[in-house]
């Protein structure tokens, strides 16, 4: 059978896309290696599913993407969060607003919304193969022929669209395939780096303080003693490190900066923690002489304990330079300004990123200059879509990514079924 649409990728934005392609009366195949539907999704929030956020409208939400701002701000207008909750809603997954408007379903059950999405793939007679893995594309001229399947058998269509994901998360299935294919089709590949992960520290800097959670926390990035990115938000200390919504949001950045991408020559990398940012330094400073001068004869560190956990007020004290067993009377005003400084940016030297292991997404992808935003079509290949993680587009956390997934797929879907009337009418 000839089909208008094959999709290879059976994950959030490969069936938001075959979904959409068949409402609209095309002969749809939706391609998944794995032995199931949505993976990847089913992992998303912690197993919550993390839909959307609803903080802002698609202008204002495209600029959240950086640099792929302008090419996202078509398919947000399009099938922005509004209509996100709207299609939910509408085939029965109640939603709710959470802290820094992350939309979930009610139920706290990424199967509901999978749920959906395979009904939204029944309803709208999409063929589905599971274990269905592409070995080849075969390419004439600047169009796809055909692609072959891991046991031989050719597959032939009108159209054919690339929505594989990243490279995160590969317990999941996630392997990269969609690049290679991109990139055998005359596509360009921003090297894939991780993104949404945890910062790996160096040498033991993080050692004792694993499980810690602050909140409120200014964390600057430098490179070769240069600011280059800064926001504020909840850390947490692990093993070897730091992560939280905040460094995660930032570990783009970090990545950038280890692949010496912000600076044009070599250097260091750190993150710099305000662990004080309510206080300027004077402000701070007149705090730490009161519970210094309130209890002379206690450990420094116990005046810390307003304003730090005591494992950490321990560690600033250490880094201080401060003799154990030294009383808080004893402390000398070099040795305060001292304490001042690392609380106003107590410093980590960065090692590497955490792997793919544990990233959320992947930065990096298909190059955005050579996809045409309005409809996912590729600028190379004239019967190619591409659509998802596989872009060079990733966000913060909170539901932006998912609402890649989801505007991406849905303009692609709408752009493969109207090419096929477009075809038929000519």
């Amino acid at each position: 059978m000839r089909y208008d649409v094959v999709i290879i990728g059976g994950g959030p934005s490969g069936m938001m896309a075959a979904g959409r392609s068949g409402e609209l009366g095309a002969r749809v195949l939706l391609l998944e290696k794995g032995g199931g539907l949505g993976t990847k999704l089913l992992m998303t929030g912690g197993g919550r599913c993390n839909i959307t956020n609803n903080t802002q409208g698609p202008k204002e939400m495209a600029l959240r993407y950086g640099k792929a701002a302008r090419f996202m701000r078509t398919s947000l207008y399009e099938f922005g969060p509004a209509e996100v909750v709207a299609f939910f809603e509408g085939r029965g997954v109640k939603t709710k607003i959470e802290e820094g408007g992350r939309v979930l379903p009610v139920s706290n059950d990424a199967g509901y919304v999978l749920d959906v999405l395979v009904a939204y793939l029944d309803a709208s007679n999409v063929e589905v193969r599971l274990g269905a893995e592409v070995r080849e594309i075969v390419k004439k001229n600047n169009s796809i022929k055909a692609l072959i399947l891991a046991g031989g058998e050719e597959v032939t269509a009108g159209r054919f669209l690339i929505a594989t994901g990243g490279v995160s998360y590969p317990a999941s299935g996630s392997t990269g395939d969609g690049y290679a294919f991109a990139k055998a089709a005359g596509h360009s590949i921003i090297p894939p780096r991780p993104a949404l992960t945890t910062v790996i520290a160096e040498g033991g800097q993080a050692a004792g303080l694993k499980g810690l959670s602050l909140s409120g926390v200014k964390v600057a990035l430098y490179k070769n003693n240069k600011k280059v990115a800064e926001d504020t938000g909840d850390v947490i200390f692990t093993a070897n490190g730091l992560g939280g919504p905040v460094v995660m949001d930032m570990s783009r950045a970090v990545g950038e900066a280890l692949a010496g991408q912000v600076a044009p020559r070599s250097g260091s990398v750190e993150l710099r923690l305000d662990l004080a940012a309510s206080f300027d330094f004077k402000a701070l400073e007149r705090r730490l002489i009161e519970g210094l001068d309130k209890a002379p004869r206690r450990l420094p560190e116990k005046a810390l304990e307003e304003l730090l956990p005591q494992r950490l007020a321990k560690a600033v004290i250490e880094q201080a330079g401060i003799r154990g067993g030294k009383k808080s009377g004893e402390i000398t005003r070099a040795e305060r300004k001292r304490v001042v400084g690392l609380l106003k940016e107590f410093t980590l030297s960065v090692r590497k990123l955490a792997g793919f292991e544990r990233a959320f997404i992947t930065a990096g992808g298909v190059e955005l200059s050579q996809v045409d935003p309005r409809t996912m079509q590729s600028r190379i290949i004239e019967n190619l879509y591409l659509a998802g993680e596989v872009l060079d587009i990733d966000g913060p956390t909170g539901g932006y990514n998912l609402q890649v997934s989801w505007s991406t797929g849905y303009v692609a879907g709408t752009a493969t079924a109207r090419r096929r009337v477009f075809l038929l009418l000519k």
